[in-house]
C-alpha cells in the first residue's frame, strides 16, 4: 500500500503539522491531566465504590496517546487514517468500565 517506510511516516508526520487543524501546545501536560483526573476519581468515587473498584479505576500512570495510520485503501494515494490508541492513559481504565 505504502511504496516505503519513508513514504508512511512523511504521510503520518503531515497529519498533526497540518495547522488548519492542530494547534501545537506549548508544553507536556500529561500530568497535570493526570492530576486533575486522580483528584476528581478520589473526590466523587472513593466512598461510594469497594477498595477494588477503586484501585481498579483509580490511575497510577499516564502516558502520551501514539498515533497509528492504517492505510485507507478505497482511496486514491491510500492516505492514512489516524488512529490514537489511548490505553495506558490516565481515563483509559475508568473508560472502559463505563463501555
Amino acid at each position: 500500500i505504502f511504496s516505503t517506510y519513508t513514504v508512511y511516516v512523511e504521510k503520518m508526520h503531515a497529519i498533526p503539522n497540518d495547522r488548519s487543524k492542530f494547534v501545537e501546545v506549548e508544553k507536556e501536560e500529561t500530568l497535570t491531566y493526570l492530576s486533575r483526573f486522580q483528584s476528581f476519581i478520589y473526590r466523587n468515587f472513593k466512598s461510594i465504590l469497594s477498595e477494588s473498584e477503586y484501585k481498579e479505576i483509580y490511575p497510577s500512570a499516564s502516558s502520551t496517546p501514539a498515533m497509528h495510520g492504517p492505510p485507507k485503501t478505497h482511496k486514491a494515494g491510500s492516505p492514512p487514517r489516524p488512529t490514537l490508541s489511548m490505553v495506558g492513559c490516565h481515563n483509559h481504565a475508568p473508560a472502559q468500565r463505563t463501555g
